[in-house]
């Protein structure tokens, strides 16, 4: 049974995982003007394993396609190790030729962009929307206390306290 999407965590650790996840991902997609000739997949990767392999990759869609991800554990943990990977990934792929036969899918990398941009946002209002409402339960709070303390009623002022707590 499917957890309740206001029951499922979404913390900021989760925001972060799930940008984490997607930052290491690289796609390319095959040149159309390049023919690969037989035996050149087999050929890409030994040259894969020589020059590539700090890195994991995967052939997509009967390699019409091609995933390049940074190690797990250095894109969580270590930033200065990330950023020479990503430094050296362009030279690495020339190096082992797959400059040759796959550009930058800009799709994919645009699609991943807006993704992690809307989670961005939607962390960002959720942290609003947190904020806010300590915000208003002290508003209430002080409302209260202000009307307990100069007039010693609080029946007449509890419908503008309840209101104000149905409105938060």
């Amino acid at each position: 049974m499917a957890t309740p999407i206001s029951q499922e965590p979404s913390g900021p650790c989760s925001e972060q995982e799930q940008m984490n996840e997607m930052s290491r991902n690289f796609y390319y997609v095959r040149k159309r003007e390049v023919r690969m000739f037989p035996g050149a997949t087999a050929l890409l990767k030994m040259s894969i394993q020589k020059y590539m392999a700090k890195y994991e990759v995967e052939f997509m869609d009967d390699d019409q396609k091609l995933r390049v991800l940074l190690p797990l554990d250095v894109n969580r943990e270590d930033s200065d190790k990330k950023f020479q990977l990503l430094m050296e990934m362009p030279d690495n792929m020339k190096k082992a030729k797959l400059l040759t036969f796959f550009r930058v899918d800009t799709i994919k990398e645009f699609e991943k962009h807006v993704q992690m941009t809307e989670i961005s946002i939607l962390g960002l209002e959720r942290r609003n929307t947190c904020t806010s409402r300590r915000g208003r339960t002290s508003k209430i709070n002080e409302i209260s206390s202000n009307t307990q303390g100069r007039t010693g009623k609080t029946e007449t002022n509890s419908g503008r306290i309840e209101e104000l707590r149905l409105r938060s």
